[in-house]
């Protein structure tokens, strides 16, 4: 009877190695699916951003293009020359991204050659503007020809960039399918394992009331399989709660619910530790916290901002130990109370795209329960990779979003989300018979500025007007910068009456601006501003905006330095302040 317990122990310890060695196999590689997965939704994104990019940039030359040829300003040819090696290094950088991704080279070469034609025939309009003048130039503007190369880069870009939101989407899904699929496996692989480990426990306990004589080595069999299977389960509940993390981190639409989700899994994943989870600044050279959990009085995990320079981790870019044993060298950012014995912690630098963006701390919160084997550091060191690639992708969706909406000088909002906002905000105090008033000025003299103290103060005098308008707008009212040194307020739910009187009161704030440009007093500067109320003209918001620009230039008409309300009977609208100005009016 003692022979034939042996032999069926054996290879039942065997088998249950052999099951061991495999969930290790099988945990890692979907693991590395899972993480590979993630970097390829991170690459779609970029290319859907540098696709946004590139089309903006034709854009923008086009309008400085056209900003030329109707003023002749130098600064406007200046800003047109500088984006052509702009669109050049998004069209090389998007052919190594495209390269392996069959048909996309081929459009991606023709959507290079189609912006080179647009160039060409921009190239053909300036010199014209230069050797035969204005009204030659501007004819040739208005030929058919470059609209349609203008609509055919549109429409490229937008098909590439539907192509890569298709990917990115199937992209995603691969990655939740890899997630589930590892979660499945190791639910598999642990049931298994448990039957296994079961069974040979039930045999080492019939085993051990036929030999009493060997009560020792059987109690210790039977507690090596128990702690075995408790280890097993340990590590099942861990790769269940990481998954979990990892499906909630995805779905996060900003990085405050990021780091509500992360404070909220960190007790769940880590129950012995504290921890807090640090963030690169903007300048990279210290880290704030973001999201911590564990704390209690007493204990000694530091939650305020520290430099890198105080964390081995982040110094040697790789995990540090510190208090593990009386080698082990502590960072300067772990404190301990005066006759404390330091307890354990675990710095891990937080990777994603080849850059440390971070650091995940983890401190044992009892001297004696710090366990640091080979396993639970690399338990630590997937929950960090996880949280940094997680955090990554929702700061790259946060850049896009502030990206497309936003002027790079001033901050306020551009011209598209102007427009967009306004056909928003029309239907919306249509549904409900309300007014909405708009605002647009421009800055007086502003080339003579530019002038005779140069582009830079010219740049200074647009972020303190911005800043103004930042500051005076209600908290429901939009501020944008519709192009050059002209900007636009939305004012919902104000009446025309109302609109007049914020306008009065921005062209006050302007008058009392004191621009200061290296250590230089530059003076002050004075507005002329235009306003029109929907719908006490219109409904319409293009002819919204062209009864403001009518009236703005009305008030510069009429001696600059005031505020002009459109009049219905007086102002006709018949064209865009564009092809205003293109025929000289």
């Amino acid at each position: 009877m003692e022979s034939h317990s042996s032999n069926r122990i054996g290879p039942g310890y065997t088998l249950a190695l052999l099951l061991v060695v495999i969930s290790a196999i099988v945990s890692h590689v979907t693991l590395n699916n899972l993480v590979g997965a993630y970097q390829l939704v991170a690459e779609s994104e970029r290319k859907i951003r540098l696709l946004g990019e590139l089309r903006a940039a034709v854009v923008d030359a086009e309008i400085d293009q056209r900003e030329f040829i109707v003023t002749g300003e130098e600064r406007f040819l200046e800003a047109y020359l500088h984006t052509r090696p702009s669109i050049t290094a998004r069209l090389k950088e998007l052919s190594r991204l495209i390269a392996v991704e069959a048909g996309q080279s081929e459009r991606l070469i023709e959507l290079g050659n189609t912006i080179d034609r647009r160039f060409e025939s921009l190239n053909e309009a300036i010199a014209i503007r230069k050797d035969r003048g204005t009204q030659v130039a501007t004819s040739l503007v208005r030929n058919d020809q470059g609209k349609v190369l203008m609509t055919r880069i549109k429409t490229m870009v937008e098909a590439l960039q539907n192509q890569q939101e298709v990917l990115r989407a199937t992209r995603v899904n691969d990655a939740e399918i890899n997630a589930n699929l590892r979660s499945l496996t190791n639910i598999l692989s642990t049931a298994i394992m448990l039957c296994v480990f079961g069974g040979l426990l039930l045999l080492a306990r019939r085993e051990e009331a036929t030999r009493r004589e060997s009560g020792a080595a059987r109690s210790k069999a039977s507690a090596d399989l128990e702690s075995r299977l408790t280890a097993l389960q340990q590590r099942h509940h861990e790769a269940t709660v990481l998954g979990q993390m990892s499906s909630f981190l995805q779905t996060c639409a900003s990085s405050d619910e990021a780091y509500a989700a992360i404070a909220r899994f960190g007790p769940v994943l880590f129950p012995g530790e504290s921890g807090v989870v640090y963030l690169f600044n903007n300048s990279h050279n210290h880290v704030d916290p973001v999201a911590s959990w564990g704390s209690r009085r007493g204990d000694t995990t530091r939650e305020e901002t520290f430099s890198s320079a105080d964390c081995w981790a982040l110094r040697r870019g790789r995990m540090h130990v510190s208090g593990a044993d009386e080698s082990s060298i502590a960072c300067t950012h772990i404190a301990h109370a005066p006759g404390e014995i330091a307890r354990p912690g675990v710095c891990m630098p937080m990777i994603a795209q080849g850059a440390a963006s971070g650091l995940l701390f983890l401190q044992a919160r009892d001297v004696d329960a710090a366990t640091l084997s080979a396993a639970r550091l690399e338990f630590i060191a997937s929950v960090a990779e996880q949280m940094a690639l997680a955090l990554f992708n929702i700061r790259l969706r946060e850049a896009l979003r502030q990206q497309s909406v936003r002027d790079p000088l001033t901050g306020l909002y551009n011209r598209r989300f102007l427009e967009e906002t306004l056909d928003r905000e029309l239907s919306r105090l249509e549904r409900k018979t309300l007014p909405l008033s708009l605002i647009m000025l421009d800055i007086d003299n502003f080339k003579a500025f530019n002038d005779t103290f140069g582009h830079a103060a010219g740049d200074a005098v647009l972020r303190d007007l911005g800043s103004v308008l930042q500051r005076f707008v209600r908290g429901g009212d939009i501020a944008c910068r519709y192009g050059g040194e002209e900007f636009t307020v939305i004012l919902p739910e104000a009446s025309l009456e109302i609109g007049r009187q914020r306008a009065e009161m921005l062209r006050e704030a302007a008058r009392e601006m004191r621009i200061v440009h290296d250590g230089k007093a530059l003076g002050s500067v004075t507005l002329s501003l235009g306003v029109a109320c929907s719908p006490e003209h219109t409904r319409s918001r293009d002819q919204l905006l062209q009864m403001a620009d009518a009236a703005l230039y009305e008030a510069k008409s009429g001696g600059r330095n005031r505020v002009v309300v459109s009049g219905v009977k007086t102002l006709k609208v018949v064209e865009t302040p564009l092809q205003r100005d293109l025929a000289g009016h």
